[in-house]
């Protein structure tokens, strides 16, 4: 009876013990592709929340797995994509590329994209050349990450190494109208 009570006893400190220790790290899952995300981090001086995912296609083939995230504690749940528009609080998105696709070809989706998102587009070569040439080849597998921090302060990373910064606001909205415009080139899924 009393090595019951002391099973008993350590059994529930145990209990006590783990329940008081943080959270694991969760992972999201992009479900067509089983790319997996953190649902939470801190990178580039922020805390982000993952508020989106989805896939880019191409002619019908996969192109990459993305997630999209949000200051933490700043997003609005149910509200419009507007607020992925707005400068404020920082943003992130990450690109987990499932198919290899040449840095030429990135370059000329990016061109492509912003000449349809962005008034003005040509005006902005100072940071728009820069960030352009920054792209490389990549592989499945490789991740790509787009920050944009208050003031339009943009940072560029490319298989985890910071590749270009530049601050644009007008750029800024421009890179994330591709995915949160009028027409962007994919429907990304809240989470």
């Amino acid at each position: 009876m009393a090595r019951k009570l002391v099973i008993s006893f350590v059994g529930l400190c145990l209990l006590v013990a783990f329940s008081c220790l943080p959270a694991m790290a969760q992972n999201v899952k992009e479900p067509s592709t089983g790319a997996s995300f953190p649902a939470k981090g801190s990178n580039y001086g922020h805390s982000f929340e993952v508020t989106h995912l989805g896939v880019r296609t191409k002619f019908g083939f996969k192109v990459y797995a993305a997630a999209a995230y949000y200051e933490a504690g700043k997003y609005v749940k149910g509200g419009d994509n507007k607020q992925m528009l707005t400068d404020g609080p920082a943003k992130l998105i990450i690109m987990h590329f499932v198919r290899d696709v040449e840095a030429a070809k990135i370059r000329e989706q990016y061109s492509e994209s912003l000449h349809k998102t962005t008034p003005g587009v040509d005006g902005m070569k100072k940071d728009l050349d820069p960030f352009l040439n920054a792209m490389m080849d990549m592989k499945a597998g490789d991740r790509m990450e787009l920050c944009w921090g208050p003031g339009g302060a943009v940072t560029l990373a490319v298989k985890g190494q910071v590749k270009n910064r530049f601050t644009n606001k007008a750029l800024a909205v421009g890179l994330w109208s591709i995915w949160f415009g009028n027409s962007p080139i994919f429907k990304f899924n809240p989470q």
